[in-house]
Formats: structure tokens, sequence, C-alpha cells
């Protein structure tokens, strides 16, 4: 079980991780823009600590881009790369409790 200082701790990596490395519609120079992400919060920290794998939180990040945000190119492919994607789930991955 984790307690509530660790799991306040998580999600504020995160978040962090989601503006800083993720960040599809590059709002992280916009300080009003610092819970852009925040949606994707819960459904990201039940991954994280779920121990989900790279490959399912990369593919719920490219969900969220393409599903949510509608950010895809004229033959529906994602406008992100999935090297991006691949990076930001293994810092996310690296926030799993041990």
């Amino acid at each position: 079980m984790i307690d509530k200082e660790a799991s306040r701790e998580i999600r504020q990596n995160i978040r962090r991780v989601l503006m800083n490395e993720w960040d599809p519609i590059a709002v992280k120079e916009i300080p009003e823009a610092a819970d852009e992400y925040d949606l994707y919060l819960g459904d990201i920290y039940a991954l994280v600590v779920g121990n989900a794998g790279l490959s399912k939180i990369a593919e719920y990040l490219r969900w969220v881009e393409v599903e949510r945000m509608g950010l895809v190119d004229e033959y529906g492919a994602p406008l992100l790369a999935e090297d991006v994607r691949n990076f930001v789930a293994t810092s996310l991955t690296a926030l799993q409790p041990r």
C-alpha cells in the first residue's frame, strides 16, 4: 500500500514528466497551463503504481493524443513521434514503486 506522501510525490513526478517530456500541445512555457495534463494524472497514476509495462503506458499516451486531443495528420497518424512517447513511458515506469 502506498502512503499519502508517496502517492503525492508520484503524482507530482508524473505531472512533471507529462509537462516537460511529453507536452504534445507545447504549453510548458506557459505558466497558466501548468495543470493542462492533470486530466490524465489519475489514469497514468494507476498505470504507474500498477506496474504497467512500457507498451501499456505508451499505448495510453497515444490514445490520449489521438482520441482525446485529436493530434493526428491527414492520414490519422499521431503527430508526436513514437520515440518521444516511448521515452516518456520509460520515464513514467521509472516512477513505479519498488
